[in-house]
């Protein structure tokens, strides 16, 4: 959660010098390249990995394909067609989503406690995630933009691809206990299948050429940053309910907003609903943990 909540500030800092779109395959580059190298750090102190698992290899490939192409994908469109604070209010579902799929088809069981601690959480999150005063003017503006199933079917759409990544990390982790191996696979489909639905592999390279040094450096880090905490993540799923796993992930903005307004002087991301909502996100994670 740290870490990912890290990522999330550099990004934001990235985003402002290089697209998004060149940020993503920079980012999907440096996942790939640093779990490869961390892999031939392995073997050259030993490690050997566990026999081959196709069935694992294959769930991790899914995974790559539903959280960093899929996933992604509908997150962008869903903040253009719908504004952030909504895209942000969907991704609270993802761990209720994970938790059903966790159910079905990794036979998965909460119990009371788990629920009461996940919803006290999801409640906090859905708060936070409501918009500020500016962006609810801009809201106004934007009212043309009228919810329609095509339009709720783009923000629940990235909740089940993020949702249905987890559900395949555990899985795969569960019968093949490597890792970092899964953290390398993940990343190979998401960046080829990046390529292959980018356009001209040409035009990308040159505005990656093109691109501010200082921006792809941060998204460089974001990569690398971003490997560790998925590597975390799959390996925390070895003992924990993928559904607990998803709304601790989900939780960062317990570390954002206030690092927003300490660090960037982003005061007006906090208000008296953005307090309730991180109290109500801690508690609910402490009761998690604790319970």
């Amino acid at each position: 959660m740290v870490i990912y909540a890290l990522t999330t500030i550099l990004t934001r800092l990235a985003a402002d010098r290089v697209p998004s779109d060149v940020g993503l395959i920079v980012v999907t580059s440096v996942a790939v390249l640093s779990s490869f190298l961390a892999q031939l750090l392995l073997a050259a102190i030993g490690w050997t990995p566990a026999d081959f698992n196709l069935g694992a290899m294959l769930a991790f490939c899914a995974s790559g394909f539903f959280s960093a192409y899929l996933g992604r994908w509908l997150l962008f469109e869903s903040v253009v067609k719908l504004g952030p604070a909504r895209s942000s209010a969907f991704l609270t579902s993802v761990p209720l989503f994970t938790g059903f799929f966790g159910w079905a088809i990794l036979g998965e069981h909460l119990s009371l406690n788990d629920w009461l601690a996940m919803t006290i959480t999801l409640v906090g999150l859905l708060l936070v995630s409501q918009p500020s005063s500016n962006q609810k003017k801009q809201a106004n503006l934007l009212s043309v933009q009228n919810w329609n199933l095509r339009l709720l079917g783009i923000g629940l759409g990235s909740s089940f691809a993020y949702a249905a990544g987890h559900v395949c990390r555990g899985y795969g982790i569960r019968i093949w206990n490597e890792p970092l191996l899964g953290v390398f696979i993940g990343a190979v489909t998401g960046l080829v299948i990046q390529i292959l639905t980018g356009g001209n592999i040409r035009t990308l390279w040159g505005r990656l050429l093109a691109s501010n040094r200082v921006g792809l450096g941060i998204y460089s880090a974001v990569g690398l940053f971003g490997m560790v905490a998925q590597f975390l993540a799959i390996w925390a799923m070895l003992s924990l309910p993928t559904s607990k796993v998803a709304l601790i992930m989900s939780a960062t903005p317990l570390l954002i907003f206030p690092a927003s307004w300490l660090f960037l002087k982003r005061f007006e991301t906090i208000n008296r609903v953005t307090v309730v909502g991180l109290f109500l996100t801690l508690l609910g994670i402490v009761y998690l943990i604790l319970y």
